[in-house]
Parts: C-alpha cells; sequence; structure tokens
C-alpha cells in the first residue's frame, strides 16, 4: 500500500511476475482511493470545468521490465466502465520511457476531461 496524506492511497493486490516470451511481467490490480480531490486537481493543473468528483479507479497493470511499457487493462472509475476513448488515451502511457511529468498530467487531465462520470 502507498499512502498519500496530501491526495489517498493505491493499494496494489494480486500481483503476480512472471517470464512470458523472454520479457519479465508484472501483472497486479490497483485501488487507487481518492481522499482528496482537489489536492489531487491541484497538483495535475486541472481546470475547474474538468473537475469531477472522483472517489475510487480500480485497474490491472501489466508491465513490461525489460521494453519499460506499461498497458492498462479493465478500468473502472467509481464502479463505471470507461469509454474506448478513455483507453485509447491511456495508451499515451504504454512507453515509460517517454513519459515525464509534464506528459502525464496533460494525459490524465485528457482521460479526465472525457470521464463521464
Amino acid at each position: 500500500m502507498f499512502i498519500n496524506n496530501n491526495i489517498g492511497l493505491i493499494e496494489v493486490s494480486n500481483s503476480n511476475l512472471f517470464l512470458e516470451n523472454n520479457k519479465l511481467i508484472l501483472a497486479s490490480d490497483l485501488s487507487i482511493d481518492i481522499k482528496d480531490i482537489d489536492g489531487l486537481f491541484s497538483f495535475l493543473n486541472t481546470s475547474k470545468k474538468s473537475r469531477k468528483d472522483i472517489k475510487n479507479i480500480k485497474l490491472n497493470i501489466i508491465y513490461d521490465f525489460l521494453g519499460n511499457e506499461i498497458a492498462f487493462k479493465n478500468i473502472k472509475i467509481d464502479d463505471n466502465k470507461v469509454s474506448d476513448q478513455f483507453y485509447n488515451i491511456a495508451e499515451g502511457f504504454n512507453d515509460n520511457n517517454s513519459n515525464n511529468l509534464t506528459k502525464s498530467r496533460r494525459l490524465l487531465n485528457e482521460l479526465i476531461g472525457i470521464y463521464e462520470g
């Protein structure tokens, strides 16, 4: 469990580390409980018109250590499935080598903007 007193916590469960096709893969379930949504939006510099009341995000991740790539599966926000467009934007995180704080903030704000919840 990872805790940030200003925003919330991330719980990691059902983790599995294995070799597949010469790749070292971590598959895991994540549950993100947001305790201070305003703190999160402030950190992300989310515009006030895009802000939504989000309490929990659940998803599966598949991380390829050797390729430094991540994939997100079965994303649910407050127990609601997300759209295909949401997954298409989330694919922007796949190449971990090109991720930085600015890109991550931009992508997360795009995801928040299209979430219909």
